[in-house]
């Protein structure tokens, strides 16, 4: 009975523990997407992504619609980033590891240009 009441009371301790800290707590939300405009030379048009066929040595412009859903303005930096497959082989397009693989024949930073803001 003993080791029930000293359970019960631990419980009250630690649930009650919720009512005395305050903290704000608050939440972003941004009603922003792009959205590729898919040019003829995209190999599968049902993508939602850029897969192009373009022969060596040409140059061709891309182009995103970029759909802001709020009243405020957005300004966008985009960057440019190799895909990268993470350690659980999941495709991930964020930061890039600095340490480049061997086997990546072509840096996008280095053949794509983009505006710094927009």
């Amino acid at each position: 009975m003993k080791k029930l009441t000293v359970l019960l009371v631990a419980f009250l301790a630690i649930t009650s523990l919720d009512w005395f800290t305050f903290s704000e707590v608050s939440a972003a939300e941004l009603n922003f997407s792009v959205e590729p405009i898919i040019p003829e030379n995209q190999r599968d048009k049902k993508k939602t992504y850029f897969d192009l066929l373009v022969k060596p040595a040409s140059t061709q412009i891309i182009a995103v619609n970029l759909r802001n859903d709020t009243e405020n303005e957005v300004i966008v930096e985009p960057e440019i980033h190799s895909a990268i497959t993470n350690l659980n082989g999941v495709v991930e397009y964020g930061k890039e590891n600095q340490n480049k693989d061997e086997t990546l024949k072509y840096d996008l930073r280095n053949l794509v240009k983009v505006e710094k803001e927009i």
